[in-house]
């Protein structure tokens, strides 16, 4: 529903007050209308005071969206909705499970819904789950709605602009403004309410260049959205087109000033009663449907940006190409980047990169990389802004060198960019900005330090309020004043400011996002960059070096192969001298011709000699192989050595990264148990509350007032819930005194991501030399079949030549080679089985997780450590102030129940005097006592007859105890607005699927 106009008037006032004030009511009230106020004020308030105290508002009034529901649908849901559980359901039980989740608040199913919408075929529930993403999600996400805006269906364009309004992303403008020309209503009428909810600076000064271009479509286009823009403002800008000679100007300003009278604005109002009566009542329909016969093409947009490129100045020139970016949204990427390598000017062309980087189009890199190059101090800055706004995690590691760029705003802006990149060290930098000697370069620093709002960077601007330069001391100080008021802590010293007080806020310089001409000659588009999500590690596996022995060994390993060629020729030939021999024993006639025994015996002695010197050559083989296999099998044996070191070592890693998450996971246990503690105080706070002043409304009228407000049935239940508050706040406050050591100490004891490179480089190592290990063991099986095949010939010449000549010597020879031969066969296998074993072994030493796992595990741990830190700082003051409000509600309790106890028992005795009511009374009295001694969390304890005197206490006493206790769940619920903070930015700084601790399920 929308904002009540109170609300709206103390946002617009001039005071600071004021517009605290109206961010507390709206906090109270967490609606749509107010989430979209509370960023709105966030983004573009101009104290940073009033920014800083809207965003932690918005924290706390995004948390607090959870009514109850009955929808069965979530008593079949996990605690974080995974996508097999939720594609379970059919079509029309996702949409009732997505607006059930969306009523509750479940911010923990985002993950699973940006993991659907690519792949999601059903419009309706497509629609749905874009409106969850816009309820849940941060600006962060608008790069994921931003293509659905073009999606063929209707419900799902409409939807997708009511998601992006909720997210509040300043710069959707030139997506936006296209779809006023959409063919479905209801996309229009969405595209026309946000450009006054999302950019009403920006939207209103763009509108004024569109009335003043004198182009009849951009004129019937402006005419129409300023209904939306409720001001007299709006009025003098519509009204002199009520004597328009053109028939339709005039037509839709008289319609536009009939809209804004009927919205009370008091100019419109006078205007309107001097115009006729309307001939009819134009349906929204129809005034929608009119803009479509005002729409141009796109090609007709393209044209006059084209034209718009031909304009001779520099400064008209960037406000029509701006003008015509607004009309072809995405599509005018290609233009601008053809357009640019014609461009001369820096200024045009500095500018014309920030419109690129705003229209969130990758194709658009390649041209900023180039500006990166620039010479253009101007140029320069723009472009790396630009990268920083796409987001893009490679390109915006090309950003880091800038950090030492000469030119202030160009470093600035690289900081601002690279603020989300953890392996990114952004504080170095800033301090030598804080250091230099520049004027320029410390009120960039400031300027930066204002934006980041990290704690730990917090010295550094304390450092410039000792700054020699007036200007730099007091914005310096105009920062901490902000930052203190909005509730961050400084350590305490004394600035010395020289020339006077401290500005207001908007009196910082901000020579990084300083306007490069005035808002009268150039209209621009206003925002902030978008989330920048850091790039993953572990990418990029780890290669070593070559390594020389393994070439050596390659070498060697070809040798021993043109070496075995030759002996598989020899082999050949000995079959074919056996050939003969066999030849030549079939021919010996059996009467045992002499002859013919003469050349068989020379035959088988030259095949026996062959057979001898082939033999010694095997044999010399075995023990350059024995050799070569025990060199290769000590350098495995040596490399598994460092390999299982490097594994116990990374188990020990491991452990230390263990630790770290069990400190990290006892701190979110506790923060999540005192922000349970505060919200149930907090409503009772809520609920006591409304009773007194329902029953304060009844004294006039009523005897007994606090009869049917209070059910004392729950009382038991309630102290018993109270109690148990007390247990817990007991053990987190004992928690709490401990944690700090502990995650100190884990955080200390997280390793250095070098580590994790060192020792898997030992893996590496031991891989590869594996291939030339598993080399050797193939060649080992190659030698040893060549040698049992050597033996068997042996064998086999040797009983041949046996036959021939007994006695002769060489029978002996072969005999011995045979031998030495199998002895050498079972020498390989031997060193085959040990080669084998050791390889064996090595290949299951290999570590339990990736090195890429390991990185992004402790680039997680030691991110949640240090969030752990910083949330710990919070915690400390909660449990006390927490039990100072338990023990008040704890009483409201036992007064309220004894208050209607005393009234039942006036009716009672009015109707029944017979009972003895003396009794009842009594035994109620000891029952609230005991209740109220064990529920009290500051152990105070009443008697009985201390409990007979409650139902006397006054509404007013009554008041004050809940007052106390509203004051006390308050400023607790303020510290836990901070930690929540931490865990939110943690999911911003996230990958999408990632999802925050500290979000309510």
């Amino acid at each position: 529903m929308p904002i009540d106009n109170s609300i709206s008037s103390l946002l617009r006032s001039p005071h600071e007050q004021d517009r605290k004030k109206a961010i507390a009511m709206l906090c109270r009230c967490p609606d749509r209308a107010a989430i979209i106020a509370l960023q709105q004020t966030a983004e573009i308030d101009e104290s940073m005071e009033i920014r800083f105290y809207a965003r932690k508002a918005l924290a706390a009034a995004k948390n607090a969206r959870r009514p109850k529901t009955e929808n069965p649908l979530l008593m079949l849901l996990p605690e974080t909705l995974d996508t097999a559980t939720f594609l379970r359901f059919d079509d029309d039980e996702k949409v009732t499970l997505i607006k059930a989740l969306i009523e509750q608040n479940r911010t923990s199913s985002l993950p699973c819904f940006l993991e659907l919408l690519p792949i999601e075929q059903n419009t309706r529930v497509l629609a749905a789950m874009i409106m969850a993403v816009g309820a849940f999600g941060s600006s962060a996400e608008s790069r994921v709605l931003i293509p659905f805006l073009q999606h063929k269906d209707a419900r799902v364009r409409a939807n997708s602009i009511e998601a992006l309004e909720l997210l509040g992303n300043l710069k959707l403008f030139a997506y936006i403004f296209p779809l006023l020309e959409d063919t479905d209503n209801r996309v229009r009428a969405n595209a026309a309410r946000s450009l006054r909810s999302i950019e009403p600076f920006t939207s209103f000064r763009l509108l004024q260049a569109m009335i003043s271009s004198g182009r009849t479509p951009f004129q019937a286009s402006a005419i129409h959205v300023l209904q939306h823009f409720i001001s007299d403002a709006s009025v003098a800008l519509v009204a002199p087109f009520l004597d328009s000679p053109q028939e339709d100007l005039c037509r839709r300003a008289a319609q536009t000033i009939r809209k804004l009278a009927e919205k009370g604005v008091a100019r419109a109002v006078e205007l309107a009663a001097t115009l006729p009566p309307p001939e009819e009542k134009a349906s929204e329909e129809s005034e929608f449907s009119e803009l479509d016969t005002q729409a141009c093409s796109v090609e007709e947009c393209i044209a006059r940006l084209e034209q718009a490129f031909a304009i001779p100045d520099s400064r008209k020139r960037l406000e029509e190409i701006e003008k015509e970016c607004l009309q072809l949204g995405d599509k005018s990427v290609l233009p601008l980047l053809k357009y640019l390598d014609r461009e001369t000017d820096p200024l045009v062309i500095g500018k014309i990169y920030i419109l690129l980087g705003r229209l969130y189009d990758e194709r658009a890199l390649p041209c900023l990389m180039r500006g990166l190059r620039s010479q253009d101090d101007r140029c320069r800055a723009n472009a790396v802004e630009a990268v920083g706004m796409l987001g893009e995690a490679k390109s915006l590691m090309q950003l880091v060198p800038f950090l030492k760029d000469p030119h202030n705003r160009v470093r600035g802006n690289a900081i601002l960019a690279l603020r989300a990149i953890k392996e990114v060290d952004i504080e170095q930098p800033l301090a030598t900005l804080v250091d230099s000697s520049e004027e320029l370069y410390q009120r960039t620093a400031v300027y930066v330090l204002a934006e980041l709002q990290r704690v730990e960077l917090f010295p550094l601007l304390q450092k410039l309020l000792h700054s020699s330069f007036a200007t730099v001391r007091k914005n310096a100080m105009t920062a901490v004043t902000a930052l203190e008021k909005a509730g961050y802590s400084f350590k305490k010293e004394e600035a010395a400011v020289v020339g006077g007080e401290a500005e207001s806020p908007q009196a910082i310089d901000t020579p990084i996002n300083a306007r490069e001409f005035s808002e009268a000659e150039q209209p621009q588009i206003a925002g902030e960059s978008l989330h920048i999500e850091p790039p993953e590690l572990g990418q990029v596996a780890f290669k070593p070096a070559p390594d020389i022995h393994a070439s050596a060994s390659a070498a060697q390993a070809g040798s021993r192969s043109s070496s075995w060629s030759g002996y598989f020729v020899a082999v050949a030939l000995i079959a074919l001298v056996v050939a003969v021999i066999i030849m030549v024993r079939v021919s010996i006639d059996v009467s045992g011709d002499r002859a013919a025994k003469e050349l068989l015996l020379s035959a088988a002695m030259v095949h026996a000699q062959d057979v001898n010197d082939k033999g010694l050559e095997v044999v010399a083989g075995i023990a350059l192989l024995e050799k070569q296999s025990s060199v290769v099998q000590q350098q495995i044996e040596q490399l598994s050595a460092g390999a299982l070191s490097a594994q116990k070592i990374l188990d020990r890693l491991s452990d230390a990264m263990a630790a770290a998450d069990e400190a990290s996971a006892e701190v979110l246990r506790v923060y999540q148990i005192l922000d349970q503690a505060d919200d149930v105080i907090s409503g009772h706070c809520r609920e006591f509350a409304r009773i007194v002043d329902e029953a304060r409304r009844r004294l006039p009228e009523k005897q007994h007032p606090f009869t049917g407000l209070y059910d004392t049935a729950r009382t038991s239940t309630e102290l018993a819930a109270m109690a148990r508050i007390k247990d817990d706040l007991q053990t987190v406050s004992s928690a709490i005194e401990k944690l700090p050591q502990t995650v100190n100490r884990a955080q200390s004891g997280l390793p250095d991501e070098s580590l994790f490179a060192r020792e898997f480089e030992k893996f590496a190592r031991l891989g590869n030399s594996l291939p030339e290990a598993e080399s050797m063991l193939k060649t080992i099986d190659e030698r040893i079949a060549v040698v049992a095949k050597e033996s068997a010939k042996t064998s086999e010449v040797m009983q041949t030549l046996i036959k021939v000549s007994p006695g002769h010597e060489m029978v002996t020879k072969l005999e011995d080679m045979n031998r030495s031969l199998e002895i050498g066969q079972q020498r390989l296998k031997s060193c085959h089985e040990s080669l084998a074993a050791v390889v064996g072994q090595a290949l299951n030493i290999a570590p339990e997780k990736e090195e890429k796992v390991l990185l992004e595990t402790l680039q997680r741990v030691s991110g949640e450590i240090q969030r752990s830190g910083k949330v710990l700082r919070e915690l400390p003051e909660i449990p006390a102030l927490l039990a100072k409000a338990q023990a008040r509600i704890v009483r409201v309790f036992a007064i309220l129940h004894q208050k209607v106890f005393a009234e039942t028992v006036r009716l009672g005795l009015a109707a029944d005097a017979s009972t003895n009511w003396d009794a009842a009374v009594s035994r109620e009295a000891r029952k609230i006592a005991d209740l109220y001694a064990r529920a009290h969390a500051l152990n105070d304890k009443i008697t009985s007859e201390n409990a007979l005197y409650f139902p006397d206490i006054e509404l007013m006493t009554i008041d004050e105890e809940l007052q106390a206790a509203t004051a006390s769940s308050a400023a607790a619920t303020l510290h836990l607005a901070n930690a929540t903070a931490f865990y939110e930015e943690a999911v911003e700084n996230s990958q999408p699927q990632t999802t925050s601790p500290a979000k309510k399920n």
